[in-house]
């Protein structure tokens, strides 16, 4: 084998172009590459097994029932599920008779849409040294009811849960620093999430649409909640803004009709526009002394609004920034 490996290489090196070795040998479901892999088939999955470990490169798209992934293929450790460029060309991606999935614990990495909009996928078991989870791994996913993160988690890429509208609970593991953009967005069914001490920012359109989302308790840690995070939330009635928080984007409450709050934290520093447009139950606010201007309609059309507080520190209010807040009875302005 190595003598014909030489000898391709020796043909490209002359001119000759020749990327792979094709179906050599005599095995069908075998495929020796010149990369240093080879690519064995076992039941509904294809893997490139090399010296050291292996890698899911591919799945029958009719494989049905509950798949369970091996800890090993040829005497190796599968150790991750290959990243795609695009959904189409993903490996589990529209494999729409799969119920579960159980990978084992040598997997440390998934890969970009890798069970993207598996329609009938309702539960997955991850791998306990699992440390990745790439963009829209779990994306479209619509009846996945249930999935617990394991603690070795480090980062979730944008939009890997979103649209899930099924899933009720999510636990978000100690050590992630960021919920990335659209990380749960559309995730309608959605009725409690954990964040832990380490999460700093929250970013875009983390929550959009959550409707069933009713109660949120962010950690001290948190320092940024990006546009859109919890948009159109329109059950979510209580959160805590700790000390800390610094900024709140534009649109980050939007519509977040039940939403009720009296003060921010005396740390934040920027309201950004319509940042919390259209929130029809708050009643009171006090703008903390650090806040030099505030967006454009952030507070538009909270019709319910009575009672404002704005300190010294205030430079310029945006334009409608307050437009439509008809029942304002009280205020105090302080505008330096």
């Amino acid at each position: 084998m190595k003598k014909i490996i030489s000898a391709v290489l020796a043909l490209c090196l002359v001119g000759g172009t020749m990327p792979f070795i094709d179906n050599y040998s005599h095995d069908s479901s075998f495929t020796v590459y010149a990369e240093d892999y080879t690519e064995v088939t076992e039941g509904d999955l294809t893997y490139a097994v090399y010296s050291d470990h292996a890698e899911v490169i591919g799945c029958d798209r009719y494989a049905e029932g509950d798949l369970v992934i091996p800890s090993e293929v040829n005497g190796v450790p599968v150790t991750r599920i290959k990243s795609n460029t695009s959904y189409q060309s993903s490996i589990f991606a529209n494999c729409p008779l799969l119920n579960s999935i159980a990978m084992p614990d040598t997997i440390t990495e998934l890969g970009q849409y890798t069970f993207y909009n598996c329609e009938n996928l309702k539960n997955i078991k991850l791998s306990n040294n699992l440390s990745i989870i790439n963009y829209c791994a779990f994306s479209g996913c619509s009846n996945l009811t249930n999935i617990e993160l394991p603690n070795s988690l480090s980062i979730i890429y944008d939009s890997a849960f979103r649209g899930c509208e099924k899933l009720e609970n999510i636990v978000i593991p100690n050590g992630i620093t960021e919920i990335s953009d659209y990380s749960f967005s559309n995730c309608s069914s959605l009725q409690s999430i954990t964040i832990p001490g380490t999460i700093e920012v929250i970013g875009v359109r983390a929550f959009q649409k959550c409707k069933n989302l009713t109660t949120i308790s962010l950690p001290d840690s948190i320092s940024e909640i990006y546009e859109g995070a919890f948009e159109e939330c329109e059950k979510l009635e209580n959160i805590n803004f700790p000390e800390g928080l610094k900024v709140i984007k534009s649109y980050a409450f939007a519509n977040c009709k039940e939403l009720q709050i009296n003060s921010l934290p005396d740390s934040i520093n920027e309201i950004g526009n319509q940042a919390f447009y259209n929130c029809l139950m708050l009643k009171s606010i006090n703008i903390p002394t650090n806040v030099k201007q505030i967006g454009s309609q952030a507070f538009a059309y909270c019709q319910n609004m009575e009672t404002l507080n704005f300190q010294e520190g205030l430079k310029e209010i945006g334009s409608s920034a307050f437009y439509y807040c008809k029942n304002i009875k009280k205020s105090n302005f302080l505008i330096a």
